[in-house]
């Protein structure tokens, strides 16, 4: 069976994705891989929950329905957030700026069940 670690590591095969980990929606790290310089994981961490939380409080005031993903897109990054499936867990991408987003897009959506079947 595989591990979370070791379904998270499939996502640093995508050309330009620096880190990939798995967060409770309150903040807390559970694991991840990658590696980036000059930040702390707590506070990406902390990041990603709150991003998280206002992208669905955005879909609950314009009735959108359920939130499935959350880019955010800067000069030198983009971020993809996602809740995994039946589990309160947050799956986080950081990639390069020069990143196809579209091939970290279906890997997560192909990953995201895996994952929280083996967590």
């Amino acid at each position: 069976m595989d591990s979370p670690k070791g379904l998270l590591k499939e996502f640093l095969k995508i050309e330009g994705v620096v880190v990939a980990c798995l967060v409770t929606v309150d903040g807390f790290l559970i694991d991840s891989v990658g590696l980036m310089q000059d930040f702390s994981m707590d506070d990406l961490t902390v990041a990603a929950a709150i991003g998280f939380g206002m992208g669905k409080k955005l879909g609950e005031n314009i009735k959108g329905g359920v939130l499935k993903q959350v880019m955010l897109e800067y000069e030198g990054k983009t971020v993809l957030i996602s809740k995994l499936p039946d589990i309160d867990v947050i799956l986080f991408l950081v990639s390069e700026e020069k990143t196809i987003l579209g091939a970290m897009r279906y890997t997560m959506k192909k990953l995201a069940p895996k994952i929280a079947q083996v967590m």
